[in-house]
């Protein structure tokens, strides 16, 4: 399923196993293996049409670290719905911020995250995507 959601992404590779199991997959996110992950799917009936996944990275910041919506359910809202529920997760379990990083060309996932109160919060690098936009959504009112 990642093939078919990242591979309408230019400039996007689907990470093999040993990427998503290494220590640090970003150089300024890491990748905490023992963390607890929030998993959230989207499902038509019982086929999977969509997911998002984070993890607390300190006690006040959550990190989306993967998101997808298969194609042909694209434009549907399912996207904000899954954010919603992520931003729902950060919030429960106590943080006031939810960060991200994402492709500059992504404009689908940028313009979407934008409309649901994220900001750009710089640029960062990742060895294996290249520069990265950085966005930041405050948890509090």
């Amino acid at each position: 399923m990642q093939r078919e959601v990242f591979a309408i992404i230019p400039g996007a590779r689907v990470a093999s196993q040993s990427t998503a199991k290494s220590e640090v997959t970003h150089r300024y996110i890491h990748f905490d293996p023992d963390a607890q992950k929030v998993r959230i799917g989207a499902f038509d009936a019982v086929q999977l049409v969509g997911w998002s996944i984070g993890w607390q990275l300190t006690p006040e910041r959550f990190y989306m670290s993967n998101s997808g919506v298969v194609a042909r359910y694209q434009r549907r809202g399912i996207y904000s719905h899954l954010v919603a529920q992520m931003l729902d997760a950060a919030a429960a379990m106590g943080c006031s911020e939810v960060v991200s990083q994402h492709l500059p060309d992504n404009r689908a996932v940028l313009e979407a995250k934008a409309k649901l109160g994220f900001v750009r919060d710089g640029f960062c690098f990742s060895d294996e995507f290249g520069e990265m936009v950085r966005l930041r959504h405050s948890l509090r009112t």
